[in-house]
Order: C-alpha cells, then structure tokens, then sequence
C-alpha cells in the first residue's frame, strides 16, 4: 500500500472484510514518518499508548539505533 493515510485505511479495511488475518510488514523499515501505527489505532479505535517502561528497555538494548518515539 501506498504512503497515503486514506488508501491505506481503506487497503487494510478491504483485507480484513476478506480474510480473517491480516499480515503488515514495513516497507524500508520503521522511520520517524510512519503513520501505519495510527492507521491501526484508527481502525480499531483504540488510542496509542507509550510505555515508559518497556520504552527505556528499548533504549537500554539498541541505544542510538531506536528511532525516537514521542506519541
């Protein structure tokens, strides 16, 4: 799917009306950019949450490597 919000709501809609599973994976990998978490939480209205925790986990085993995250 495309790097368009709305095609990629209604690309990931259209899948789940036709299969019971639905597998994403990233394109180039993560970047800061990404919107698809927010296209999920969007689609099964559920608001996204950050874990402090597991986040300084995150820091603690991939340091500069971990892309940023803010929300």
């Amino acid at each position: 799917l495309p790097d368009d919000k709305s095609m990629m709501k209604k690309g990931i809609l259209e899948s789940l009306e036709k299969f019971e599973v639905v597998i994403l994976t990233g394109g180039l990998g993560p970047t800061c950019d990404d919107f698809t978490r927010d296209v999920i939480a969007e689609i099964v209205n559920s608001p996204l949450i950050k874990s402090e925790s597991i986040y300084q986990d995150l820091l603690k085993r991939y340091g500069d490597r971990l892309i940023s995250i803010e929300n």
